[in-house]
């Protein structure tokens, strides 16, 4: 939408568009985060700022605020979304060392250091990526038992994000 209005980026980002992370660190705007689906928060002005009021009660302007919108999702949708799928997914473990695949499937390739997972809400450390066969392995050490989620975070080389995995594992004795 920026590109679309001629706006300039401003200090923290070159084309206008923020991440809710860099916002609000560590936890984004719910409306963006607390979904299931691909979500957009968009700012088309303020009606307190006299020169931006002008801008919004003109039908030209609005119009090309809905192209640039426009283009924007549909080039999210042509970058690609990564596929999160598991591999020896069961309904539950053994308590001890934990083993888990995922293949991490996208056309345009994923970036390896973009991948994140997490274990009740903390960073799983024990992560490898084979580029070749895209498969994800997740070690998870000594874990006791009772019912935990596993949360996957990937994305692809254009920065595309796959929809929220979260799986409930239960491990038992």
């Amino acid at each position: 939408m920026a590109y679309a209005m001629r706006n300039s980026g401003g200090l923290g980002s070159f084309d206008g568009t923020y991440s809710d992370y860099w916002i609000y660190p560590g936890a984004g705007f719910s409306v963006l985060r607390i979904t299931e689906i691909p979500s957009i928060l968009v700012e088309c002005g303020f009606f307190t700022n006299a020169h931006e009021e002008a801008r919004i009660s003109d039908e030209k302007f609005n119009k090309i605020q809905a192209w640039g919108i426009f283009r924007g999702i549909a080039r999210y949708f042509a970058a690609g979304i990564p596929e999160v799928k598991p591999v020896n997914e069961k309904s539950f473990y053994a308590a001890g060392d934990v083993k888990l695949k995922y293949s991490l499937i996208d056309s345009a390739g994923i970036d390896q250091s973009k991948i994140r997972v997490l274990f009740d809400s903390l960073d799983v450390v024990g992560v490898q990526f084979n580029n070749r066969n895209n498969e994800l392995t997740v070690d998870l050490p000594s874990v006791k038992e009772g019912e935990y989620e596993l949360k996957i975070i990937a994305a692809n080389k254009y920065g595309n994000h796959n929809f929220p995995y979260k799986k409930k594992i239960k491990i038992i004795h």
